[in-house]
């Protein structure tokens, strides 16, 4: 997404990134992010990043650490209300 032509980009539907503070791809999804919002989309994109987990950290739900299962309720309900409000393209950007 980082080298998207900013035309792609604008046709996206509502985004959320839920990063963690320990991945090594943590600064890929901030400066995501913030393309996004020079790209006029700062209502439509969610950045959250969780302290102190790792890479994969949704894989580790099972072991039940708190910040752990905090996360995953918190992108569990983004998840839910992305789906409730529908993943269409916004119908004013052009591809």
């Amino acid at each position: 997404p980082l080298n998207a032509p900013g035309a792609l980009l604008r046709a996206l539907p509502a985004i959320g990134i839920m990063a963690s503070e320990l991945d090594p791809l943590l600064d890929d999804a901030v400066s995501f992010a913030a393309r996004m919002r020079r790209l006029g989309r700062a209502a439509d994109v969610k950045l959250r990043v969780a302290p102190l987990l790792p890479h994969g950290w949704l894989n580790m739900y099972f072991l039940g650490d708190r910040r752990v299962l905090a996360a995953s309720a918190e992108a569990v309900c983004w998840m839910k209300q992305m789906l409730h409000n529908g993943l269409l393209p916004r119908p004013d950007a052009r591809p």
